[in-house]
């Protein structure tokens, strides 16, 4: 058992190793901040429809469709569609986040993510990742895990971690505070850890599944403004109805709309048509059962 373990170890310390790594570079100059988040996004965008595609024949998979528009220049395309995650187990992404340029001395924070759901399973500290509670990594079993990974004592859910989005500072120094706490994990508040997980998990999922937020983290580096996430309706001009934590809270029931596609749409709330869910979501979950 014990040298089934020591492999299993090294192999997932090689494949740790090797999942993608996309960097995201904070800086003090509000253009390079917008340019490094952007870049992140889109590395993260390349990397689902890569993977998407390897499951399907080489072809991306996609939600919605394009409707037929009449032109005085003839019929295009109205391309109303969001990417689909891959649907692998296995498959992980490691954002590797680095201080801005006058703070040097700090470390770099790396967060592991999931692929299949962008969901935030840990981060590196000392060489150890640091798991949510309950968190199992594909392939790899229990006794292996604990050579190289540590749980934490509260889980990935909101239950938990009790984000406050009304005062969840995304700016700059907001990203800077995470990287503190992070890098400093068993000398500083766990509250701290919790709250910089948080912005983490707004930052870099949310914004990925909801092109909303990240147009609104986006308006805050631009103008250097640490904005809090649940401000976002006040950049879109959309009612209350469509506050943070119910565009979060409704991820999943919202990508059912659109797999199910237009024929069966039911106008909703927030959504009168089929185009308006669809562009509402950056990237759907691969469901397979929909009723």
């Amino acid at each position: 058992m014990e040298k089934i373990n020591y492999c299993l170890i090294i192999i997932w310390y090689l494949i740790l190793q090797n999942v993608p790594h996309i960097d995201f570079r904070l800086s003090n100059n509000t253009k390079k901040m917008v340019c490094s988040y952007q870049k992140m996004l889109s590395k993260i965008k390349l990397l689902i429809n890569h993977e998407s595609a390897r499951e399907n024949n080489g072809v991306s998979q996609y939600a919605g469709h394009a409707n037929p528009i009449q032109t005085d220049r003839g019929e295009q395309q109205h391309i109303h569609r969001t990417s689909m995650l891959p649907m692998g187990e296995t498959k992980y992404f490691i954002i590797v986040m680095h201080p801005a340029e006058d703070r040097r001395k700090h470390k770099p924070a790396k967060f592991l993510f999931r692929l299949k759901s962008l969901y935030l399973d840990g981060f590196l500290h000392d060489n150890i990742w640091q798991l949510f509670k309950g968190t199992r990594l594909a392939g790899v079993d229990e006794a292996a895990s604990s050579q190289w990974s540590r749980e934490l004592t509260f889980k990935c859910n909101y239950n938990d971690l009790k984000p406050d989005y009304f005062n969840l500072r995304t700016g700059l120094y907001g990203q800077e505070e995470t990287l503190s706490a992070i890098t400093s994990y068993g000398t500083i508040d766990i509250e701290e850890v919790k709250i910089g997980l948080s912005r983490t998990i707004a930052t870099v999922s949310e914004a990925t599944r909801f092109p909303s937020l990240s147009r609104h983290i986006m308006f805050g580096f631009n103008s250097g403004e640490n904005v809090p996430v649940d401000d976002i309706e006040q950049l879109e001009g959309q009612p209350g109805w469509k506050s943070f934590s119910y565009i979060v809270t409704n991820w999943k029931i919202n990508c059912k709309r659109v797999l199910r596609g237009q024929e069966k749409f039911t106008p909703v709330p927030g959504f009168p048509t089929y185009e308006s869910v669809v562009d509402h979501i950056g990237v759907s979950l691969c469901i397979t059962e929909l009723d």
